[in-house]
């Protein structure tokens, strides 16, 4: 296994040692709690909340790596499982830090709702797993939610 894998494993302790039906509802527990922390999904239908579950791709990324650059258009949310990233805004004398994102924090949304251009660059600074919502399925689930669109139209 890679030093990746070896380290995801390491992280998750006793869950690859589950049978795999007990291992995919741990998951689905844990990216409920991360959805239900961001405002949009707090409050949408069961089972439009159980489609944006569904939705979520697993991504390990290793330490250094850019998820998001600025200026570049966005189509993805991320929600970080494990590790931690840092938020910098680029300026002619180099970048300056805005913030470090840890385990259950979640940024991008504004690239689900807006086609607008990222306002921050977003590297890892440890090796991550994160949870990624991608615009494309997003925007599926909203036009089959009435509720979902019509909070969507108030932000």
């Amino acid at each position: 296994p890679s030093i990746l894998e070896t380290w995801v494993k390491d992280r998750n302790g006793v869950l690859p040692e589950l049978p795999p039906f007990m291992q995919d509802r741990i998951k689905y527990c844990i990216k409920a709690k991360m959805l239900k922390s961001v405002p949009l999904f707090a409050d949408i239908e069961p089972k439009v909340f159980h489609a944006l579950i569904s939705s979520l791709q697993t991504a390990i990324v290793p330490p250094r790596t850019n998820l998001v650059q600025h200026g570049e258009v966005g189509n993805e949310m991320f929600f970080i499982h494990r590790g931690c990233v840092e938020v910098t805004i680029p300026e002619v004398d180099g970048d300056r830090w805005i913030a470090t994102l840890k385990e259950d924090s979640w940024f991008g949304e504004v690239a689900l709702i807006m086609e607008t251009e990222r306002t921050a660059n977003v590297r890892t600074i440890t090796a991550c797993e994160v949870f990624v919502l991608d615009k494309s399925p997003f925007l599926s689930i909203v036009a089959s939610s009435p509720m979902l669109e019509a909070v969507m139209r108030r932000e």
